[in-house]
């Protein structure tokens, strides 16, 4: 599933590229990866009070804002430089970039089931969102 998506990510950022060749081509293969993956995935459900639910998904919605502004801040500057994250829950060892790392915790918020760890996570920094709840990616 996943390959399919890249594939299809690639395909949608080939053709806007065509179209737009001013556009950075990673940063708009980001854009269609998150918009691809939100279209194929169902609306996930959040967890815990009516209250908890609310504040936790405006907390999200302005946490997974300002990560997607500095991921394209991040493109510009166009740092291979790569630093290893560690997921606690798995003991596994990511090697990513600076824009992967950040790319990958919008993609943790996103599927987070529960209000109060998505309450917690918005108060993290990338670092600490993919070693907490790494799982969740």
């Amino acid at each position: 599933m996943k390959r399919n998506l890249m594939k299809e990510a690639h395909k949608l950022t080939k053709e806007i590229k065509e179209q737009y060749p001013e556009v950075d081509y990673q940063v708009q293969l980001g854009l269609c990866l998150s918009f691809l993956a939100q279209e194929g995935e169902q609306e996930m459900k959040l967890q815990g009070t009516e209250k908890q639910i609310k504040y936790a998904e405006s907390l999200r919605g302005k946490e997974i804002s300002k990560l997607q502004k500095r991921v394209e801040r991040k493109m510009k500057k166009d740092s291979k430089e790569t630093t290893t994250y560690k997921i606690r829950k798995t003991g596994e060892k990511l090697e990513l970039t600076d824009v992967e790392a950040i790319q990958l915790s919008i993609q943790i918020l996103n599927n987070m089931t529960k209000a109060w760890e998505v309450i917690d996570a918005c108060s993290c920094n990338t670092e600490l969102i993919i070693y907490h709840f790494g799982q969740y990616r």
